[in-house]
């Protein structure tokens, strides 16, 4: 009776120890809770480069030229040559009819004036995509800069008479130039961007110099007619003074502008600054 009752107690225990020892076991532990490995190497998906057309922009723009705002710092000595070479046209029509008169007081009220367009047509690179903010430009551009005097022009002589006439000089160029730029877009990504751009152009000089006056002598006599108009080009004008003209004209470009995105790949552009003068201009782009 003593061995049934061992029996039971001694096979519950074994039993118990088993399940233990199995609980315990490294194989199960390990079987229920896996660390994660320390040295998994995650991979990060590399971003594709644009395909080069999505690199390039192409634009057109129109803008006006003028030297008003910055005359002041040559304006009085352009008046003053002019203003001389007028007196000096005057006096010698003068002296065609009336041999050795001579010169006495001279006034002027000449009044400048300056203007101009430009049109051109622009390819744009721009090295990292469209998501790029450097960009480097070619252009092809057509500039017209004039810059003229109009006003009245009196040359008193020592003998008491005077000539009087009303008189207009003009100097106009209009070459054709090839610039480079570099542009840099403040902010790429926005609906509208500031930007900066410097850059240089180069070109034929070609452009003509025109005059013409028309007034009075008066004298004892009857008043005389004087009158005279001339329209030279550049080279002939460099002959006729004997002053060296450079051939080349050098186009200095600095701007400030904003880029508006009206639509996607299409943009506005306006922007000012300088252009061997001052140039206020927009455009129409279209990104590829």
């Amino acid at each position: 009776m003593r061995k049934a009752r061992f029996f039971p107690i001694s096979l519950i225990l074994f039993s118990f120890l088993f399940l233990f020892g199995n609980l315990i076991s490294p194989s199960y532990i390990f079987s229920q809770e896996k660390e994660p490995p320390t040295n998994q190497v995650v991979e990060v998906p590399q971003a594709k480069p644009s395909p080069w057309w999505e690199k390039l922009e192409v634009e057109v723009h129109y803008g006006q030229w003028t030297l008003d705002p910055i005359k002041g710092f040559f304006e009085e000595d352009l008046k003053k040559d002019l203003g001389r070479e007028i007196r000096k046209e005057v006096t010698n029509q003068v002296r065609d009819s009336h041999p050795g008169i001579e010169q006495g007081n001279y006034t002027q009220t000449l009044i400048f004036d300056s203007g101009g367009s430009n049109f051109g047509f622009e390819l744009r690179y721009y090295p990292q995509g469209r998501e790029g903010a450097f960009s480097f430009g070619f252009s092809v551009e057509k500039t017209t800069m004039q810059v003229s005097v109009d006003g009245d022009v009196k040359q008193e002589f020592k003998d008491g008479t005077n000539a009087q006439v009303e008189a207009f000089g003009s100097l106009e160029i209009s070459p054709w130039t090839t610039n480079i730029s570099l542009r840099w877009d403040l902010r790429p990504r926005w609906r509208i961007s500031p930007y900066a751009v410097i850059g240089l152009g180069l070109g034929n000089l070609v452009g003509e110099m025109s005059y013409n006056y028309t007034g009075y002598y008066r004298w004892a006599g009857p008043d005389e007619t004087i009158e005279e108009s001339e329209t030279k080009t550049l080279k002939e004008a460099e002959e006729e003074v004997d002053f060296n003209i450079p051939n080349i004209i050098i186009i200095l470009q600095t701007h400030l502008g904003i880029r508006i995105r009206v639509v996607e790949q299409f943009y506005l552009r306006l922007e000012t600054g300088l252009w061997d003068g001052l140039i206020f201009r927009g455009g129409v782009a279209y990104r590829f």
